[in-house]
């Protein structure tokens, strides 16, 4: 029992844009996908950076609390200042200096302006405008 199938070779309109439209669509996906693992791949890097950097002002404030003390009592060692004066004096110039370093590093924290990937997000941008639009092609 043989039966006659006709194969026709050559798809469809239907069927190419049906494909054109899977395609596009797998497309987009993959750029998503692409545009999450991108963020988590900085996201990793600024937790690692993070980690360091906290550990690093750990140290450093230990350090410079006992460099603090250090200069304290050689202000007492070498005026007439009585040691709470030294502490004093010392940790009025610390603060001045603090709230200064505070004041300029919130403005320059302010400026500051965190974006997705620019390479990542300009293809999935074209991508979804060439979809909305598929029959639109530009000259060359």
């Amino acid at each position: 029992m043989a039966t006659d199938v006709n194969y026709d070779p050559e798809p469809g309109i239907a069927t190419l844009v049906g494909g054109i439209v899977s395609d596009g669509q797998r497309l987009i996906e993959q750029q998503f996908t692409l545009l999450r693992r991108e963020i988590e791949g900085e996201i990793r890097h600024v937790r690692n950076a993070v980690i360091s950097l906290a550990i690093g002002a750990g140290i450093c404030a230990v350090g410079g609390l006992l460099l603090v003390a250090m200069v304290v009592h050689l202000l007492q060692a070498y005026t007439e200042m009585p040691l709470w004066g030294c502490y004093g004096l010392v940790g009025g110039v610390l603060a001045g200096s603090g709230a200064v370093l505070l004041y300029f590093g919130g403005k320059g924290a302010a400026d500051v302006h965190l974006l997705a990937p620019p390479q990542t997000t300009e293809a999935l941008k074209e991508n979804v405008e060439w979809f909305k639009h598929p029959t639109t092609s530009e000259p060359t």
